[in-house]
């Protein structure tokens, strides 16, 4: 009998200190153990699917899935993962797309992920953005090169498709040590934007 009371006072106690955010709200409010962030409004389900982007040299294939109530240790939240591949004359120059049907027990174990959400006025402001419209600002990383960039994905309609703009920032800063060979300036997915339609 005890150990039940127990139980039920631990019970009790966590869900009392838990506490659940939207995952729109995430910058405003500092980190805690036990929170959860949480998609409240489903704004990361329009960015899940398989898309490609085809201009008969360059090919770009990214499949985004969305994980929910992942425990990272610390605290509980929602994010997008997947991988991509990226190919040129038909040659595969990476390809991480078993990340997109894998379950990691870290996040930063995919190559694309995160669930950070940008609205019109945030930086960079989206001047052709639908007035509720949200972006997905997320991470990219380059197994090949050991760099990182980062997505910010916007939903567009192309022709009549379901498609994503995504525009890629690369590495930024790159630590070496002086008289080794320094790392590529950029990940093998060139940075800069790509239209890639749903399949």
């Amino acid at each position: 009998m005890k150990n039940i009371i127990y139980i039920l006072f631990a019970l009790i106690s966590y869900s009392s200190t838990s506490q659940i955010i939207n995952i729109r709200d995430r910058g405003t409010v500092d980190v805690a153990p036990g929170q959860h962030y949480k998609d409240l409004d489903n704004l990361l389900n329009p960015f899940e699917g398989e898309w490609i982007f085809n201009d008969g040299t360059h090919y770009l294939k990214i499949i985004l899935a969305k994980r929910i109530n992942h425990y990272n240790g610390i605290y509980t939240n929602d994010y997008i993962y997947g991988g991509y591949e990226y190919k040129v004359n038909n040659q595969s120059l990476v390809n991480t797309l078993v990340d997109a049907s894998s379950i990691y027990n870290s996040r930063l174990k995919y190559s694309i992920f995160g669930n950070g959400i940008l609205e019109n006025s945030d930086q960079p402001v989206c001047n052709n953005c639908n007035v509720n419209d949200v972006r997905l600002f997320i991470s990219l990383f380059d197994p090949t090169t050991n760099l990182s960039g980062t997505l910010i994905i916007q939903k567009i309609i192309v022709n009549g498709q379901e498609s994503i703009k995504l525009n890629l920032s690369g590495s930024g800063s790159r630590y070496y040590l002086e008289g080794t060979t320094s790392p590529p300036d950029d990940t093998i997915l060139p940075s800069g934007e790509y239209i890639l339609i749903k399949q």
